[in-house]
C-alpha cells in the first residue's frame, strides 16, 4: 500500500517540473523587439459571373382521352369537332380541326379519324388523317380527289385499323377499304356494288355497311348488310331504298339506322336484331327533309340522331325562299319516347364514346 503510494506522488512531481520548463523556454523566446507584420496584399475578389436567366418551366399537360359517355360532334359551319358531357354541354373544341366532313373516335379515347379537303391544293385533293385527342400532330392516313373522297372512317375495336369508304381504282362505285391506324397496309374489302356507312361491330369480328347492287345512280337501292372484318361473306340483313348509317348498340345485339321510304319520302330511325329481324321504327316524321347519324349511348337505353331544325335559316335557291338548314339533335329512348330535356349545339356528326 505504501508502496502504491510512493508512486503516485513521485508522478506527480515530474509533472509538475516538465511544466516548469515548458513555461521558461516560453518565456525566454518572446524577449527582444516585437517584429513588425509583413503587409500581406489585398487579393482582388474574382467578380461573380452573370447569373443565367432562369428559363421558367413549362408544365405539359398529358392528353385527356375522350371518356366513356362523353359526346363528340362536328359543328357543320366550320367543321371544328367539339367535346361534350353526357347531357349536351359542350366542354372543349379539338384544336387545329376545321373543315372536317366526318370523324371516328378510337376506342380508347385518344385519337380522332377524320377527313377533310386538302388546303391550297392544286387540283384539289382530299384526305383522310389522325389526329391526337389534343388537337396536335396530324397524320395523313390516305389521300384522294376530291371526286375520290376517302371517309366515312371507323375504328376496329382494337384500335389498330380503321375502315372507310373511297372509290375503287377503275370504278366509280365506292368501295369498303381497311388501313392500319399508322397508314400502312391498306386494304380493299369490297369490289362490287355501292357501299358506304362502315361500322366494326363490338368483338371486331364483322362490319356493317350499307350496299345496293351495280345498277345506274338514280337506280340505287340502298340495303343494310354484314360482312366478315376481311371482306368476305357478305350477306343482307335487311333490303332498302335508301336506308343509312348502320350502327350496332354497344351490346352488338341490335342494329340503329336511317330508312328512307320512297312513298312520301318519309325519314325513320329504325332499330333491329343484329340478324336483321324484328325491325322497328322508333321515329319517324314526313316534316324531316333529311335524318342522320344515329348513335348509341353507352348503356344501350337511348339513342340520338339528327335532323334539321328551325335553329339557322338558309336561303332555298330552287324555291328562293328561306328554309330551315340548322340541325338539331335528339334523344329518343327505345320506347320511342323523345327526352324533352336534351340539349346539344348544333351538330352535324355525333359520336357517343363507348
Amino acid at each position: 500500500m505504501t508502496s502504491n503510494s510512493l508512486n503516485v506522488r513521485v508522478t506527480i512531481i515530474s509533472g509538475g517540473a516538465a511544466l516548469v520548463i515548458l513555461m521558461a523556454t516560453l518565456s525566454c523566446d518572446s524577449i527582444g523587439p516585437e517584429p513588425k507584420p509583413v503587409p500581406v496584399p489585398e487579393v482582388p475578389a474574382t467578380p461573380k459571373a452573370p447569373e443565367e436567366p432562369k428559363v421558367p418551366e413549362v408544365p405539359t399537360a398529358a392528353m385527356v382521352p375522350i371518356m366513356r359517355g362523353q359526346i363528340v360532334f362536328l359543328d357543320p359551319w366550320e367543321g371544328a369537332i367539339f367535346v361534350a358531357d353526357s347531357t349536351g354541354r359542350r366542354l372543349q373544341r379539338v384544336s387545329q380541326t376545321s373543315g372536317a366532313l366526318d370523324f371516328a373516335v378510337s376506342p380508347d379515347g385518344r385519337n380522332i379519324a377524320f377527313s377533310k379537303y386538302c388546303e391550297s391544293s392544286t387540283p384539289p385533293c382530299s384526305q383522310m388523317y389522325i389526329i391526337g385527342a389534343d388537337g396536335i400532330d396530324p397524320l395523313v392516313l390516305q389521300t384522294g380527289d376530291t371526286r375520290d373522297h376517302p371517309g366515312h372512317p371507323t375504328w376496329s375495336p382494337n384500335g389498330r385499323r380503321i375502315a372507310f369508304v373511297q372509290q375503287g381504282a377503275g370504278t366509280t362505285a365506292s368501295q369498303i377499304f381497311s388501313i392500319n391506324a399508322d397508314g400502312t397496309g391498306v386494304t380493299q374489302l369490297t369490289h362490287t356494288g355501292y357501299n358506304g356507312y362502315p361500322e366494326w361491330s363490338p368483338d371486331g369480328s364483322r362490319i356493317l355497311i350499307t350496299h345496293s347492287d351495280d345498277a345506274p345512280p338514280g337506280d340505287l337501292r340502298y340495303g343494310i348488310y354484314e360482312m366478315d372484318a376481311d371482306g368476305s361473306n357478305i350477306h343482307q340483313l335487311k333490303p332498302g331504298f335508301r336506308d343509312s348509317w348502320p350502327t350496332w348498340s354497344p351490346d352488338g345485339s341490335r342494329v340503329a339506322f336511317i330508312d328512307l321510304n320512297p312513298d312520301g319520302f318519309v325519314f325513320s330511325l329504325v332499330v333491329m336484331n343484329a340478324d336483321g329481324s324484328n325491325a322497328m321504327a322508333l321515329k319517324k316524321s314526313p316534316d324531316w327533309t333529311s335524318a342522320a347519324r344515329p348513335a348509341w349511348s353507352p348503356d344501350g337505353k337511348s339513342v340520338t340522331f339528327i335532323v334539321p331544325s328551325a335553329a339557322r335559316m338558309c336561303e332555298d335557291v330552287w324555291d328562293f325562299g328561306m328554309v330551315p338548314c340548322g340541325q338539331s339533335v335528339k334523344r329518343i329512348g327505345l320506347d320511342g319516347v323523345i327526352d324533352p330535356g336534351w340539349e346539344l349545339p348544333s351538330a352535324s356528326y355525333v359520336v357517343w364514346q363507348q
